[in-house]
């Protein structure tokens, strides 16, 4: 009882503090890379191998996940204007690439599937088995920031909105997973790694140990899930969003060190299925050790479905430089309705980096 007492005058002691303190900032001095990936859905050697092993695959997001929106090199136009300081760009890919793309470039690695993921999981069709392996990118630096190609970059960055020193700058709020929401594949597979983070730490240790990252100012009202977590010692979930995420080579290798049963069971599958891990299991093995620095939920920007309704919104964003990055995330929408939609995108991306990087041919 004293223990806890003591714990919980603590905690209202870093709160107290968080409020009036302003946090420090460090230099990175390490190089920060960018990995992304990308896949032809009209390669006819990819759908001929994709065919032979999908006949007992169902995913509902198929169409989505593998259709082409034919606007990369919009990503590309956007790293070079907004962070100039990337190192290398290690675009990941099965062999194909835009024929646009101008592939002698310095900063450019193209990086087969075969290049770096281990030969018995191949060939594959799952980003789950993607992601988990690219701590294996040949030249890969330590600290990279991994991205879908529907997350742009929005205005100047620098290394330090993604790393404090050589910390993944993550927002930490354990909020509870609802029954509700497994309305997908991908809220199962969320889950599945909150559970094998339960399995492998003492939560409330996790915290008592760093109560200064678990309890930041930066998390404002959700502090109480990571109350809530303290309390019953164990850890419901944890806020994820579908950005530009930086990430560690060495704690991906930790990962796999430590769950390696676990990992290769879900790299073993063709294609995602519900009992898959996926790459949000790095991001929490850096909280529960600590070794992260707290940002803001807002910190990397805004995540809009691309639906005729969030047209103008995503037209403000992009025009206005208003967040670090947005995620023009696909829909369901088929048909003419995609088309539309496909069109409008195109037209508010032209509008604002109008002018070919030296990405392009």
């Amino acid at each position: 009882m004293l223990n806890r007492i003591k714990r919980a005058l603590k905690i209202m002691k870093i709160e107290l503090l968080g409020r009036v303190c302003k946090p420090k900032s460090f230099t990175v001095d390490e190089p920060v890379d960018f990995v992304v990936l990308w896949v032809d859905s009209e390669d006819e050697a990819w759908k001929q191998e994709k065919r032979k092993y999908e006949e007992k695959h169902i995913d509902e997001k198929d169409d989505e996940r593998y259709r082409n929106w034919d606007q990369f090199k919009y990503w590309f136009r956007a790293v070079e204007k907004y962070a100039p300081w990337v190192r290398k760009i290690h675009l990941v890919t099965y062999g194909h690439h835009p024929n646009w793309l101008n592939t002698s470039h310095e900063k450019l690695n193209l990086v087969n599937h075969k290049d770096f993921i281990p030969e018995k999981y191949l060939p594959t069709f799952s980003t789950n088995t993607i992601e988990l392996n690219l701590h294996r990118i040949e030249e890969l630096s330590e600290c990279f920031v991994y991205f879908n190609d529907d997350v742009y970059l929005n205005k100047p960055s620098k290394k330090e909105d993604f790393f404090d020193r050589n910390y993944p700058k993550y927002y930490c709020a354990a909020v509870p997973r609802r029954s509700y929401w497994f309305n997908s594949m991908h809220e199962y597979m969320l889950s599945n790694n909150i559970v094998l983070i339960n399995e492998y730490f003492d939560v409330r240790s996790c915290i008592d140990k760093n109560l200064e990252l678990w309890f930041n100012r930066n998390y404002k009202v959700e502090r109480k899930y990571n109350l809530l977590s303290y309390r019953d010692n164990y850890l419901y979930g944890m806020e994820y969003p579908h950005m530009g995420n930086p990430m560690r080579k060495s704690t991906m290798e930790k990962t796999w060190d430590a769950a390696n049963k676990e990992l290769d069971r879900t790299c073993q599958n063709k294609f995602r299925t519900p009992l898959n891990l996926q790459q949000q299991i790095f991001h929490l093995w850096d909280i529960m050790n600590g070794e992260f620095s707290p940002v803001d939920k807002n910190h990397y920007g805004k995540v809009l479905g691309c639906v005729p309704e969030n047209i103008e919104t995503i037209d403000k964003i992009i025009s206005e430089e208003d967040e670090l990055m947005i995620c023009v995330n696909d829909t369901d929408l088929i048909g003419d309705k995609f088309e539309n939609m496909k069109a409008e995108t195109e037209r508010i991306l032209e509008k604002n980096y109008p002018e070919k990087s030296s990405y392009e041919i």
